[in-house]
This record gives C-alpha cells, sequence and structure tokens, in this order.
C-alpha cells in the first residue's frame, strides 16, 4: 500500500523519495506490527488541522473527533506542543493528552536538515492498565460531551496499554529506523551536497560551542540525527579531514589565540580547550605546531619584547 503524506504544502524532494522507497513502507508496517503503535509519515512542520491516522487510529480517538470539535482542538494543542519542542531540539519527543494517550514524534534529518517527521505512539501510558483514567468523565464533559458516555468509556478502555520502558525501547527503534531512512536518501543527495556545505557548516558551529567538552563522533553524529558510520565517512569526503583531526585543529587554534593573549598558566589552556592533560596537549599541540606550548608563548613574548 502507499504511504500517504499529510501535507498541505509541496512536499520536499527527499520527503517524495521517502514515501515512494519500498523499504520505508515495509519498515514502518513492520514497526506498527511488532510494537502497535501508530507511525505515520508527515511533513517536517506538523499541519495545524488534525492528521487523519486512517486504519490506525484508535477508536476512542476517531469517536472524540467525530462527536465533539474539542477533540479535534487537543489534537491540534498537541501537535503545536511538538512543532514547537522540535523547534527547539531535533530529537524524538512524547507527548501524552489530557486523556492520558501518548504521540511521539521522531523527525527524519538529512544532511542537517529536518525534512519529515514519524508521529504516532496512541497507546495508553499506564501501568495499571485495566482501571479507567481518573476524571475521564470529568474530561469528557469539558469537551463539551453530555449523555450517554459509555461507547467512550468502553473505546477508552480498549486503548492498547504499554509499560514505560517497552514505549521508551519502541521509540529507540523508531529513531534508528528514521536514521537509517536519513541515511538512505543522503548518500542519494551527497554529489550536490559537495556544493552545498551547510552541513559543515552546522557541524563547526556545533563543535566551536562544545570545544571544551568531550566530543565524539557517536555523540555528535547523534546530536545530527545520522549514524555514525554514515557521519565519519561523509565528513571525511566533505572536508577531507576525520572528524577527530578536525576538532584536535580548531582546540590547537584555540589554544594557540589562549597562549598568545593571555598568562593563563598552560594546564589551564589545556583543560579549558577540550584537552585531557598538559602532557596530552603538549604532545598534540607540538604534531600540529612543530614546537610545544611552552616553547611557542615563549616565541612570541621573544617577539614582543624585541619590538
Amino acid at each position: 500500500m502507499t504511504a500517504v503524506i499529510e501535507n498541505q504544502q509541496t512536499p520536499a524532494p527527499e520527503l517524495n523519495r521517502l514515501v515512494q522507497a519500498p523499504l520505508f513502507r515495509r519498515s514502518l508496517a513492520e514497526f506498527r506490527q511488532l510494537t502497535g503503535l501508530a507511525a505515520k509519515l508527515v511533513p517536517a512542520v506538523l499541519p495545524e488541522t488534525r492528521i487523519n491516522f486512517g486504519c490506525q487510529e484508535v477508536e476512542f480517538c476517531r469517536l472524540l473527533a467525530a462527536h465533539c470539535c474539542g477533540g479535534c482542538s487537543l489534537c491540534r494543542q498537541i501537535h503545536c506542543e511538538l512543532n514547537h519542542r522540535m523547534g527547539s531540539k531535533l530529537k524524538p519527543h512524547q507527548i501524552c493528552c489530557p486523556f492520558g494517550i501518548v504521540q511521539v514524534a521522531i523527525p527524519v534529518v538529512v544532511l542537517g536538515r529536518h525534512v519529515a517527521t514519524i508521529l504516532g505512539g496512541k497507546v495508553r501510558l499506564d501501568e495499571a492498565g485495566i482501571r479507567q483514567r481518573p476524571g475521564l468523565d470529568r474530561q469528557l464533559r469539558r469537551c463539551g460531551l453530555t449523555g450517554d458516555l459509555r461507547s467512550l468509556q468502553k473505546s477508552y478502555l480498549a486503548i492498547q496499554v504499554m509499560a514505560g520502558a517497552k514505549l521508551k525501547a519502541a521509540l529507540r527503534l523508531l529513531d534508528q529506523l528514521a536514521q537509517l531512512f536519513a541515511g538512505a536518501i543522503a548518500q542519494e543527495s551527497i554529489p550536490a551536497s559537495l556544493t552545498k556545505p551547510s552541513l559543515v557548516f552546522q557541524i563547526g558551529q556545533f563543535v566551536r560551542q562544545h570545544l571544551g567538552e568531550r566530543l565524539t563522533t557517536r555523540h555528535t553524529a547523534a546530536e545530527f540525527h545520522l549514524c555514525e558510520a554514515y557521519f565519519c565517512r561523509h565528513f571525511r569526503r566533505l572536508t577531507g579531514m576525520t572528524f577527530h583531526d578536525y576538532v584536535t585543529q580548531l582546540r590547537v587554534e584555540r589554544a594557540k589565540a589562549a597562549l598568545r593573549a593571555t598568562d593563563a598558566r598552560i594546564n589551564e589552556i589545556a583543560l579549558a580547550h577540550g584537552f585531557q592533560s598538559a602532557s596530552d596537549f603538549d604532545r598534540i599541540f607540538k604534531s600540529f605546531v612543530g614546537t610545544t606550548p611552552s616553547a611557542f608563548r615563549g616565541q612570541r613574548l621573544q617577539l614582543r619584547q624585541s619590538r
């Protein structure tokens, strides 16, 4: 069955390729079968209208949307909040509606660009499982529903209940699938991206902001929702150097500037710029500059005194 994109605008080319890929359709269908979670591909910016999950929709949500406008407004509020969270941090997010139904959003990021979102969930995160959510009737009446609510109560209790640990594991799996999809699409886009180094620029910004911290390829790749092997291979292809050498070179350049401009102790400069120890700093600095940090500082002092 062909995947359908919920979109009010023209979808990005990457999104079209993703939807048409048999691997994507098959993987997402198998994920749904394995976990019971809804999972649907939607645009990067979630539409303000209620998203139709079709056959994946839980009966309670379907009935609520059919019987009151409040049900639809609740979904729109959830989607607005998910948009806000992903705008702040491109990573998997989950949120509960007032009825305790979990919705999740997994960004699909291709070469640093958020091109799509896998939206889903539709389970109850309630360890008790068999008990009705406290205040269900009250919440239904807040949505403007009156009269006999037994059909809604019955459909609510039929919603799948999932333990928190299992939901987290399912989200990790879905995030890994999203990274796989993004990697496959990015591989096709690499020739064009050689003239558009926006990803390298974004990585450079990230590295500069965290230069004093421990930076690994695994952590940095995860920040950009790329698998580590793909990140390492194509970073080298785009820059001509490994990520480790890139980070080290930036650290050395920053340390050189500090040695020139400040009287801080060498071990303080080493730790402030992400080196593990003064001896580590001494060895790496010499391999890049050809002299030790203390000798480099001494040369600068001699030059200033001779002027």
